[in-house]
């Protein structure tokens, strides 16, 4: 359990701090809760990668570099990171942007996650990257452990 404002006693009047997701109005509250949903059906892969974690010490959340140490270009990219093997990350830094350029490592085919659009790795392209997506790629068509809605 942790300790965050308003520091009072629980009761059925406290509604919590003003970092909870129904404090940033509708449009977030919606975006947030859709991205509780997609964690939730993440589970199965999380614990999946937990188990690899343990047995190897190599960890969930790394660098492009780790999967792909021939593609050279995947040693510079630092804001971008694979979440195990199979799924890779492109987070969007910049605020009010729509759309980022994400570097898909060669030695791999990369699936959108979102659209099923399938990418040659060794490219760096343009996506579209609106406040409710999240730029995320699956590996050479991996069939991940995802749970579903």
């Amino acid at each position: 359990m942790g300790n965050r404002a308003p520091n009072v006693p629980m009761s059925p009047e406290m509604t919590g701090g003003p970092n909870e997701i129904w404090s940033f109005g509708d449009e977030a509250y919606k975006i947030m809760r859709d991205y509780i949903f997609v964690r939730e059906r993440l589970r199965p892969y999380l614990h999946a990668q937990a188990a690899e974690t343990s047995r190897t010490g190599i960890p969930i959340m790394r660098p492009l570099l780790v999967e792909f140490p021939e593609d050279p270009s995947s040693w510079d990219v630092d804001d971008q990171f694979m979440f195990g093997r199979d799924m890779m990350v492109a987070p969007v830094l910049q605020p009010g942007a729509t759309d980022r350029a994400v570097y898909l490592p060669a030695g791999a085919e990369w699936t959108n996650a979102w659209t099923g659009g399938h990418m040659q790795g060794g490219a760096l392209v343009t996506v579209e990257a609106p406040l409710e997506r999240i730029p995320l790629f699956y590996r050479d068509g991996a069939r991940l452990p995802i749970a579903e809605p």
